[in-house]
């Protein structure tokens, strides 16, 4: 009917909808139909008899009252009701055949000469169809109007409809509602839940069913869900919604495609502002329809745009395409067929693709049976459903693993930050991380699957489902889920420590038993050294009350009390991690002791564990390096605390004199140690480093060093000594106690011989002597004393503070009192030969004049020269020095000679006197100095001048030495065209630089084949002859200050230079040592000069076995990590003064970069200094600094000027993998 648009008469549908057409069924009328149709009267009987049997009763106020029975209705859930209903529907059926056999009704014939249709009907829907014409109208009306007054329905003329074919005129439709009065049909309306009809938009007619599953998913979407409650609701609700549709109907796939993509989008999580990863996805096309080959080619140099390729193509797909040549000619793009060998379509090969095709992608029997066998296996395993659904979204690795950020171009990296050396899959995550391993190792898959490593988690599951013992699988699998959780927060999860069941005779509530349970739990975490943990049971009440601290009288609060205490009480035999129970809480989980972190590795302290970021308030041997994750803090047997790493001596942190039995982290912020008379026999209060908390007390001849830097609590440069006459006073480190060199003092000098610097609660800090009397009052106190805590500090800038932060969730650190508003009065802040302004109230350190500093990131490294120190006149008698003001100085008194004189006298006194290299002049003295100058510090209103003596760089340019200076003289000797290059490059080179560590050219001879360069002569030879040589092997200070040197050197070729320069042969050979020993860089011939512009270049093979980079080998572009590399493999022979390949040694030694790593992972670093006495922390940052250099990708190392800034120690220095890791490889 929808599609008739022809034909002399139309045709139209009448929907009827009868009002409550259950409840209006007359009993009577439904009895004598029932006889009508020659039903037994006994049936017809039992049949009125159920339906009669129902009666009603009211309720009023809650009490039923009265019983009536009605007449009429069929119950609405009953099943025989819809057969009942069809039976009284067979009066109408009546009717309408006996008006069709009189002719007043025609119906509609489905096709020429076949059976005419006039009703269908369905339960309580029915369908009348007739022409569309008055005559029949009427018909319809009349018979209607006669079942109604029988049956006593009633026609619902609201939701009652017509549907008129396409050929009747909009006149009659109009007339034809009239007089029925009902509407007609809409367009997409529903019967029965489907479409009435469904025309050319399919699409629109099935819109409500991706409407419903939209909004049913809407109702869920913020509501707590995990993936596998989602797979439920998905499986069981909306799976099941377009069932009854598709029974009926062929829905279309891009409406599939769209109820897909909101399953998907729910699984995986969305919003409005945001969309997480879907790791399963259809692949993606990320071309555009017009694209085309020429667009991954760079047709200017006539090769192809790697980085746009690999970023576009999966890897293998990439490799495949940049190993096409291409034609050094211009070709057009052209569609081919690649099947045939003239690449031109034939419909035989075609077919023949298709077959071969098909057979390819149906999967072989054996790997159908292993997948299914998998996945079976995976579904019917007894844990519980997330386990099952992480493990089959391990297998087909759908998880957010770093290789696959990677992949997505999401992260830089997709080495696993654990262990540093590997891509991190989630067979990596699962298995092979070192970080994991040790909770394997025990197990009894470990050795077996040792013999057959997996290559895939799907692999290694698949071997341990074929494990007889059902437990050890079940094992595995909650394993494997809770190594992937810890993971994601951060920790380290071992296997099972310990399961404890009791039973307890006659509790008298569950609550009771709850809180037993938890007594137990606690005493069992105490008892197997944990000290964090989580708690989790069915009792909220009993879990939170474990952690509130207020009063308690309920039934169980005495044992929840008694769990409380056990929190804080360390056993022996106790032990922490770093990465798992890193920590021992106080009481009230205020304080705790453990570890933290700092730099790339942690160290053991105590910290405010309370508030956000650990504020560290104490430290245990501070200057040690930090330990990595592998290490253990033990509380031995012995009463020891001690530090054991995996393969390395162990570390004392507090050994008392009488044995500890137990420990204590205490509100206070104290550990203590008690023997076994519950006696304090060793406390963190005794040996402060920087802090002093509520309570504590800086007793008579202890000091408080500051840190190295907020970051670094290493012991800094100033201190605060309480000293026995009673003065509190501020010194610089390594400074006597006398007047001349303090910078602050509390002015109780001689006022006692036992004074101490005391801390209440209300942050009242005074000096107490030991009579009691407050002899000096920093604060008056009276400051809040609830839920807020006070520390008092000696920061790393030198100047002490006392601080307070409100325990609130927006706290924070405030400043109450310091012991200097002017930030330049701590002596030393900017070290050596330098000197501190104030700016704005800010300290700024500067440097003398022709110094620079010796660390860009912290000035108190001081200053160094930028130039070389020479006789302070030269052969011929001439000056090649003059002095600079420096006005309003005050330094160091240090002189070697005292002169009264003027300004001016004092200025040229100096000048004249070789030994002198500063002069301090002030109210008519003069006062000479040598170099270095400390201390210095600029006060605008002091009248004191300092001379500093400077080099006159320009008398040293063209100066022509007439045959009476040393020189070094380089003669090229090789073939003609490989010497005039080498000569050419040198000259460019070393004509264009200037710098202390670069050698300096003097002159050359370019005659014929003649070609001589004369350089400055370096009269200690090469590193190579120095480091090399055992008798002239330099000192470890020497050794750092070398390589800072070079680094210099290298960083000035690659970023200072007007043109960027790669030196390409980095070597100890090539690297001079002037009378000083200080480095300078030499032997330029095969550098390579870039363009402004130019990052990289192709080149041919240079540099010296050895110390070249493996890109030269495979023809890879060179740039400057070219010399970052060479510098790496100098700096290691450097560290250990031994060649980079020596077969003289042990194979395990022979290869310096291997040993040195392999010294590096086990912690065992003594050996490549060969027992050497050396700083400890600056040995580990050279050495991971040069494993840093040498790693075989060029991206992965760092630059020279992130190299120098690493060796001086500006920034930390992440964990290095190893040189040849895996994405070294790819």
């Amino acid at each position: 009917m929808s599609t008739q648009r022809h034909g002399k008469s139309g045709h139209m549908v009448l929907k009827l909808d009868m009002s409550k057409a259950y409840d209006r069924v007359e009993w009577i009328y439904l009895e004598s139909i029932m006889l009508k149709m020659g039903f037994q009267s006994s049936w017809v009987n039992l049949i009125m008899g159920c339906v009669c049997s129902i009666s009603f009763s009211i309720l009023v106020n809650g009490s039923p009252h009265g019983y009536f029975t009605p007449s009429r209705g069929l119950r609405q859930g009953d099943p025989l009701s819809p057969y009942l209903f069809l039976l009284c529907a067979e009066g109408l059926h009546g009717l309408l055949s006996q008006a069709e056999s009189r002719g007043q009704i025609q119906g509609i014939s489905l096709c020429r000469n076949g059976p005419r249709l006039t009703h269908l009907f369905f339960a309580d829907d029915c369908l009348l169809f007739c022409k569309e014409n008055k005559t029949e109208c009427d018909a319809f009306l009349q018979i209607l109007n006669q079942y109604e007054f029988a049956s006593r329905q009633q026609l619902n003329r609201s939701k009652t409809t017509l549907f008129f074919s396409k050929c009747v005129a909009q006149s009659t439709q109009d007339e034809l509602i009239r007089i029925l009065g009902v509407p007609a049909m809409r367009r997409y309306e529903k019967y029965l839940g489907l479409p009435s009809f469904v025309g050319r938009s399919k699409k629109a007619s099935f819109a409500q069913i991706k409407d419903q599953v939209w909004n049913k998913l809407q109702g869920w979407k913020h509501r707590f869900l995990s993936q596998v409650g989602k797979e439920i609701l998905i499986k069981s609700i909306i799976q099941a919604m377009p069932a009854y549709s598709m029974s009926c109907f062929k829905l279309l796939v891009d409406l599939c495609n769209d109820l897909e993509e909101l399953i998907r989008k729910f699984w995986w999580g969305y919003g409005e502002e945001q969309k997480k990863v879907h790791w399963i996805i259809s692949p993606r096309n990320y071309f555009s329809k017009d694209a085309t080959v020429s667009c991954l080619i760079n047709q200017d140099q006539h090769e192809w745009k790697t980085q746009l390729i690999k970023h576009l193509f999966l890897p293998h797909e990439a490799s495949s395409i940049l190993g096409m040549s291409l034609s050094s000619h211009v070709c057009m793009d052209t569609i081919i067929w690649p099947h045939t060998t003239n690449e031109k379509y034939l419909v035989r090969s075609a077919y023949r693709f298709l077959l071969e095709r098909a057979s390819r992608d149906r999967p072989s029997h054996s790997n159908m049976e292993e997948e299914s066998k998998l996945w079976k296996n995976i579904w019917s395993l007894k844990v519980i459903p997330c386990i099952k659904s992480f493990l089959w979204k391990a297998c087909l690795e759908a998880l957010p693993t770093k290789a696959n950020f990677f992949y997505r171009h999401l992260v830089p990296s997709p080495i696993c930050d654990e262990c540093q050396r590997e891509a991190e899959d989630i067979l990596h995550v699962i298995w092979y991380c070192k970080a994991t391993n040790e909770v394997w190792r025990e197990s009894s898959f470990w050795h077996v699957l040792q013999n057959s490593p997996p290559r895939s988690l799907a692999g290694l599951i698949s071997e341990v489902m074929n494990c007889k013992d059902e437990v050890d699988i079940q094992s595995f699998a909650a394993t494997t889920w809770l190594l992937w959780n810890r993971r994601n927060k951060g920790t380290v999860m071992g296997p099972p420590l310990a399961a404890l069941s009791k039973r307890i005779i006659c509790p008298s509530s569950p609550a009771i038993i709850e809180a037993l349970a938890a007594l137990e739990v606690v005493k069992l975490a105490k008892t197997l050294g944990l000290t964090e943990v989580e708690f989790e049971g069915d009792a909220s009440v009993i879990i939170s009350t474990l952690g509130d601290s207020s009063p308690n009288l309920s039934p169980y609060a005495i044992f929840s009390a008694e769990a409380q205490q056990n929190e804080s009480i360390i056993s022996l035999g106790s032990f922490l991690k770093p990465t798992t129970n890193s920590s021992w809480l106080s009481r009230s989980g205020l304080y705790a002791f453990g570890f933290y972190q700092q730099s790339n590795g942690y160290a053991v302290g105590v910290f405010l564990a309370g508030i956000p970021g650990k504020t560290v308030v104490w430290t245990a041997n501070r200057d040690n390096p930090p330990v990595l994750a592998n290490v253990t803090l033990n509380f031995t047997s012995d009463g020891i605390l001690l530090m054991q790493p995996a393969q390395s001596k162990k570390t004392y942190i507090a050994n008392p004199a009488d044995r500890a039995t137990t420990a204590s982290m205490l509100d206070s912020g104290n550990f203590v140690m008690y023997n076994s008379d519950k006696k304090i026999i060793w406390q963190s209060f005794d040996y402060p480093t920087n802090t002093i908390l509520e309570g504590q007390r800086l007793a008579v001849g202890k000091e408080l060093f500051s840190s190295v830097s907020e970051s670094d609590q290493s012991t800094g440069i100033f201190r605060l000594s309480m000293q026995t006459d009673g003065n509190l006073v501020q010194y610089p480190v390594g400074t006597s106690n006398t007047a001349a060199y303090s910078y602050w003092s509390s002015g109780t000098y001689g006022q006692g011989n036992n004074v101490s610097l005391c801390l209440d609660d209300d942050a009242h800090l005074y000096l107490l002597n030991s009579t009691g009397k407050i002899l000096n009052n920093l604060t008056e106190g009276g400051n809040q004393t609830k839920d807020v805590v006070y520390l008092m500090r000696i920061d790393a800038d030198g100047i002490f503070r006392l601080y307070s932060h409100k325990l609130d969730k927006n706290g924070n650190w405030s400043v109450i009192w310091f012991s200097s508003n002017n930030k330049c009065d701590p002596k030393g802040l900017c070290g050596l030969n330098g000197f501190c302004t104030t700016d704005d109230q800010d300290a700024n350190c500067l440097c003398l004049p022709r110094f620079e500093r010796v660390n860009n990131g912290s000035w108190t490294s001081g200053c160094e020269r930028n130039f070389t120190a020479e006789s302070c006149k030269n052969k011929g008698g001439r000056m090649i020095y003059s002095m600079e003001p420096l006005p309003n100085t005050v330094w160091e008194d240090n002189s070697f000679s005292i002169l009264s004189s003027t300004k001016e006298d004092c200025e040229t006194s100096c000048l004249e006197d070789c030994n002198c290299e500063a002069a301090i002049y002030s109210d008519g003295t003069c006062r000479k100095q040598r170099f270095p100058l400390r201390f210095g510090r600029q006060i605008k209103s002091n009248s004191n001048v300092a001379f500093i003596k400077r080099i006159i760089r320009d008398c040293l340019q063209g100066t022509i030495w007439n045959g009476q200076k040393l020189v070094a003289v380089k003669r090229l000797e090789k073939v003609l065209a490989e010497g005039e290059r080498e000569f050419q490059t040198e000259m460019k080179v070393i004509g264009r630089t200037h710098h202390k560590n670069l050698v300096r050219l003097l002159g050359y001879c370019h005659d014929r084949e003649n070609r001589l360069l004369v350089y400055e002569y370096m009269s200690n030879g090469s590193l190579a002859d120095i480091l090399f040589t055992p008798e002239k092997q330099p000192c470890w200070g020497e050794r750092i200050e070398i390589a800072r040197n070079i680094a210099k050197g290298i960083l000035y070729l690659h970023e200072e230079c007007e043109s960027q320069i790669i030196h390409c042969d980095i070597k100890p050979h090539n690297i001079l040592m002037d009378e000083y020993r200080c480095p300078k860089i030499s032997d330029f011939g095969l550098a390579k000069l870039l363009d402004p512009e130019q990052t990289k270049t192709f080149t041919g093979i240079r540099g010296t076995k050895g110390y070249v980079a493996p890109e030269w080998h495979r023809n890879q572009p060179i740039t400057v990590k070219a010399d970052v590399y060479s510098f790496g493999i100098v700096l290691l022979e450097l560290i250990c003064c031994r060649k980079s390949v020596d077969w003289n040694l042990c194979e395990e030694e022979s290869i310096l970069e291997e040993w040195a790593y392999h010294c590096f992972e086990v912690r065992e670093l003594d050996k490549l200094v060969s027992g050497m006495e050396v700083d400890k922390r600056q040995l580990e940052r050279m050495v991971k600094v040069g494993l840093w250099c040498i790693l075989d990708e060029p991206s992965l190392r760092p630059s020279m000027k992130k190299v120098l800034l690493m060796l001086e120690g500006t920034v930390d220095i992440p964990i290095p993998p190893s040189p040849t890791s895996f994405l070294s490889s790819i």
